[in-house]
C-alpha cells in the first residue's frame, strides 16, 4: 500500500509540475507578446520620429540650394557687370604715348591675371551647381 500511495504521490507531484511549467510557458508568452507590442509601438513611434526629422532635413537641404543658387546668381552678375566696366573703363584712350604704353603694359598683366581668375571663378560656380531634391 505504501508503493501504491508513493507512486500516486509522484504521479501528483509530476503532474503539479507539468501544469505550473505550462502556466510559466503561458505566462511568458503573454509576456512576450506584450513585450513584442511595447516594442513595435516603441519602433512605430521611432520611425516616425526618424521620418519628421528626415522631412526637416529635406526642407533645410532645399532652402540652402535655393539659397546658394541665389548668391551664384548674384556673383555671375556681379562677374558680368565687372567685366562690362573693366572693358569699358580701358577703352578710353590716354593722350600722352608714354604713358598708354606703361599703362597697356600693366594692364595687359592684370587683365590677364583677371581674366584667368574670373575663368577659374566662373568655372568654379558652374560646376558648384546642386541637384535639386525631390521631398
Amino acid at each position: 500500500m505504501q508503493k501504491v500511495m508513493e507512486s500516486r504521490l509522484e504521479e501528483f507531484s509530476n503532474s503539479i509540475v507539468r501544469k505550473v511549467q505550462d502556466l510559466q510557458k503561458t505566462q511568458d508568452a503573454t509576456t512576450a507578446s506584450q513585450h513584442e507590442s511595447e516594442l513595435e509601438q516603441k519602433i512605430d513611434d521611432s520611425s516616425e520620429g526618424h521620418r519628421l526629422d528626415f522631412l526637416n532635413l529635406n526642407e533645410k537641404i532645399d532652402q540652402l540650394i535655393n539659397h546658394h543658387k541665389l548668391d551664384t546668381a548674384k556673383l555671375r552678375e556681379e562677374i558680368k557687370r565687372s567685366t562690362f566696366t573693366g572693358t569699358s573703363h580701358h577703352s578710353n584712350k590716354p593722350t600722352n604715348d608714354a604713358h598708354f604704353h606703361a599703362s597697356k603694359t600693366n594692364y595687359m598683366a592684370s587683365e590677364s591675371v583677371n581674366i584667368k581668375l574670373q575663368k577659374q571663378l566662373v568655372n568654379a560656380i558652374t560646376k558648384s551647381d546642386w541637384p535639386e531634391l525631390s521631398g
